[in-house]
């Protein structure tokens, strides 16, 4: 294979990286497959994993050289959980709005949200995280949730057939599923923080949430506020 590698094809490159292209295409036709095939919404971790990988090969293209493929592997996991779980929290948003919806309760709701901060400033420790970055990601997090619940209701004002027919409780079906995904973006945040600094993170976080932002069927809305919530990661 020595001899092979030197072997220099004008205007194409050595031999070896003629080779590695063509392995990395069909790689990448073989995850474009799998990404058709696989459900809108993924529920396991390995599931998370092998569609990020996917992601990440159609993402960054064909490298200069054959270890390019491999040189980051934080880009390919933690950007992606992160804007997937935070798409699945501003799902919620939805139901927040539903119930705060006539009812005369304010869409601020600075108690709550301090609560929040001060849980998120306690737990990025036990996850090896600065709590100022943590509290960043979580403040656009809470921005982003507003700004869809302003539209909601701004919305459902001008089209009264539009407006919610119940009117979830937010202390039993609302918080506690918050409250779960505040532990599991702080995981994502952590499987993100290699990345933080690389040029392109802020290209594949935001490639990520656009594509989080179509398998959910996000409106406008939403594909704007799910970036909203990303805009402190990278």
């Amino acid at each position: 294979m020595q001899g092979v590698s030197r072997l220099v094809v004008p205007g194409r490159g050595t031999a070896r990286q003629i080779l590695v292209r063509r392995l990395l295409v069909r790689r990448r036709q073989r995850c474009r497959v799998r990404h058709r095939a696989r459900s809108a919404v993924v529920k396991s971790g390995a599931r998370v994993v092998a569609a990020a990988v996917c992601a990440a090969a159609l993402a960054f293209g064909t490298p200069a050289g054959p270890t390019a493929a491999v040189e980051h592997p934080h880009l390919a996991t933690g950007p992606d959980l992160v804007a997937d779980v935070s798409a699945e929290r501003l799902a919620l948003a939805d139901v927040v709005a539903a119930a705060k919806y006539g009812t005369g309760k304010p869409i601020d709701d600075p108690v709550r949200e301090r609560a929040v901060l001060e849980d998120v400033a306690k737990q990025s420790a036990e996850h090896g995280l600065g709590a100022r970055w943590a509290e960043a990601v979580f403040r656009d997090q809470m921005a982003a949730g507003k700004r869809v619940q302003r539209g909601l209701h701004a919305r459902w004002a001008a089209h009264p057939a539009e407006r919610p027919t119940e009117q979830p409780d937010l202390a039993i079906q609302v918080r506690p599923a918050l409250d779960r995904l505040t532990s599991r973006l702080l995981n994502a945040l952590a499987a993100a923080a290699p990345a933080r600094d690389h040029p392109s993170c802020a290209a594949q976080l935001a490639t990520r949430g656009t594509r989080a932002a179509r398998e959910r069927h996000f409106d406008s809305l939403h594909t704007g506020a799910l970036l909203r919530a990303l805009t402190s990661v990278c």
